[in-house]
């Protein structure tokens, strides 16, 4: 079994520095970018970082296309919840709606707003819980795109500027690692 997942893995990490390497590149790390974001299934991050490992000089175009696809992704994400979900959560679930612990949330959102969002969103922890809670609360696409530009770019760039600047310390170890 742990072999198997370190074939994945090995397989996974050159198919990103090829991919990285391609004239799209940052294109393609894009798309991973928005699927990732959309579905909830992966963390953006470690793509990012396979593809500056693979193309480090091209590190500020990878942070770019993951940091606008990831915020693109996300608007679409609360667009589709405040126009489906979050009325069936009021109707179907209308005791959590008046609960004391979602007031407070809803008043501590309302009241911290795009600092809150920004906080949440430079810091390394999933962003799906965050995305689900600002789609049903009712937070404007607006700010929602704000707030992963600034939010997430910042995580973005740091990550990718790491990936890059390390990539040849790292890769010895991640070789010695996979093999």
């Amino acid at each position: 079994m742990i072999a198997s997942l370190k074939r994945r893995v090995r397989a996974l990490a050159e198919r990103c520095a090829r991919l990285a390497q391609a004239r799209h590149g940052p294109l393609l790390l894009g798309l991973i970018a928005f699927a990732a974001t959309w579905s909830f299934t992966v963390a953006v991050g470690p793509f990012l970082s396979a593809f500056c490992v693979g193309a480090p000089r091209r590190w500020w175009r990878f942070a770019l296309a993951a940091n606008v696809s990831t915020a693109c992704a996300a608007v679409t994400v609360i667009w589709a919840l405040q126009a489906g979900v979050a009325p069936w959560i009021a109707d179907q679930f209308p005791a959590l709606m008046a609960s004391p612990q979602w007031l407070r949330l809803h008043a501590w959102v309302d009241a911290w707003g795009l600092a809150a969002m920004l906080a949440w969103l430079a810091l390394p922890v999933p962003q799906a819980p965050f995305v689900l809670v600002v789609g049903v609360l009712g937070i404007g696409p607006a700010q929602v795109l704000i707030a992963f530009l600034i939010g997430k770019g910042c995580k973005y760039t740091v990550t990718a500027w790491l990936a890059a600047r390390a990539s040849q310390a790292m890769q010895p170890g991640v070789q010695r690692y996979l093999n």
